[in-house]
Parts: structure tokens; C-alpha cells; sequence
């Protein structure tokens, strides 16, 4: 499949990785010509989203029956018909991308975990500053709970908590790991009543922040458990 078969109306999630973070985007196909999609402009109450040329970004589109991938496509902004549009360029064919793959590792920590209440529009200064989580200083207030960290993908976490959190709910939580430490911000989109020994609630959430690193860890997390595996055997 090409950029031009992609069907308008549909949603396109957009994947960018950026100074060692990776954030998920999602926005809704409006046009498309030869090798060009573009989706409604990304913006915020306080700015437009502005692709890097050191960015890397991935699109995924979903099709009624299958989940198609394009890697390194270029962001920009064009207008078209007289309003602005975020506009994704790759002459490449998509390739079959299944979320499945991404394998899943078991944690089992405690862990401290934010859930970020979003303020109304404030008045902003010329210097944006950002907090660990990708936030705009002074955009949110912080709530702290704590949880127990069931898994991790490359895409995103499941936890257990007492904690009554909402379907959308943004959540925050870092990671102290061998690759450095790791920042994660998260949606809900999942709650289970399952129990473990200590808490009762569990939730089922997708990175929209994530560190380029994650894969990696991962990978020498599972393979580490490998090793000790065949050791004991």
C-alpha cells in the first residue's frame, strides 16, 4: 500500500523520536496525493507541532484487516486549500506491521506513579520549559499514588494499583535501569478489577511518551532472564 490509497477520514497514529524521547501522535487523514498524506494540523492550546529534520518519524495506519507501517517518512507542514495541514512524504510501500510482535516483559516492581491533571490555558512566557514527562511547566498539577508494574512493551505498560484512575487518564512513572534513567508518560486504556497480593486495580495503558532506549532494555532484560533460565536447567 502507498501514501495515496490511504482512505480520508480515517485516523493515522504518528510515531516521532526526538532527543532521546519517542511520542506517539495521532490525527485524522484529510487528503492524499502521490507519495503525500496529510492529517489535521497537530496543535495544542499554546502551539503548532512542528516537525524536526533530526527527527525520525514512523505512520501507522490501520486497515480493516491489517496494520500498515511506513518508517522514516518526512514531516512538514503545507497548505492546501487555503489550511494548514500536517503532510507525511514517502514514496516507500507500507509494510505489514503487527503490534503482537512487540514483545512484552514481565517487571513486577513497586514503583511511584503520577497521574497529571491538565490546568486550564495559562499565560505563557517566551521560555517554555519541560518537565520530565514531556509536560509544559505550570500546565499541569501532580498527583502521586503508588502501583506495582506488571509488564512493559515497546508500546506500551500494564499496573497494578488501589488507585481509581479514568479511561484517558495521562500517568507518568520513571524507570531506573541499566541504559540510564527512563521517563515514561502514558494513557489509560484499559481497567480490569484483578488483584494481586497488595493492590486491587489493574490498568492497561499506551506510551504517547516513551525513551528511544526502551526496545534495547527490553531486549537485555528478556535475555538476561534467558540466560538465568538455561543456567538453572
Amino acid at each position: 500500500m502507498r501514501l495515496e490509497n490511504l482512505k480520508v477520514g480515517r485516523g493515522l497514529e504518528i510515531y516521532v523520536t526526538r532527543a532521546g524521547y519517542r511520542y506517539r501522535l495521532v490525527s485524522t487523514i484529510e487528503s492524499t496525493t502521490p507519495g503525500k498524506v496529510y492529517i489535521t494540523l497537530i496543535a495544542s492550546a499554546s502551539k503548532v507541532f512542528r516537525f524536526l529534520d533530526t527527527d525520525e518519524v514512523d505512520i501507522v495506519y490501520r486497515d480493516e484487516t491489517r496494520i500498515i507501517q511506513w518508517d522514516k517518512v518526512k514531516g512538514s507542514i503545507e497548505t492546501v486549500d487555503k489550511t494548514q495541514m500536517h503532510c507525511f512524504t514517502s514514496n516507500k510501500e507500507g509494510i505489514s506491521f503487527n503490534r503482537r510482535e512487540s514483545f512484552r516483559v514481565d517487571i513486577g516492581d513497586e514503583i511511584v506513579l503520577y497521574r497529571f491533571h491538565h490546568k486550564e490555558a495559562i499565560e505563557k512566557t517566551e521560555e517554555i520549559q519541560m518537565d520530565d514527562y514531556g509536560n509544559e511547566v505550570g500546565t499541569v498539577t501532580v498527583e502521586e499514588f503508588e502501583g506495582l508494574l506488571k509488564d512493559v512493551s515497546e508500546n506500551g505498560c500494564g499496573f497494578y494499583t488501589n488507585q481509581l484512575l479514568n479511561i484517558g487518564d495521562e500517568i507518568g512513572f520513571p524507570l531506573f535501569t541499566s541504559f540510564g534513567s527512563m521517563y515514561f508518560k502514558c494513557e489509560v486504556v484499559r481497567h480490569m478489577e484483578r488483584r494481586n497480593e497488595k493492590f486491587m486495580e489493574f490498568y492497561g495503558c499506551r506510551f504517547l511518551r516513551s525513551d528511544k532506549n526502551l526496545g534495547k532494555y527490553l531486549f537485555a532484560l528478556q535475555r538476561e532472564r534467558l540466560q538465568k533460565q538455561r543456567q538453572g536447567d
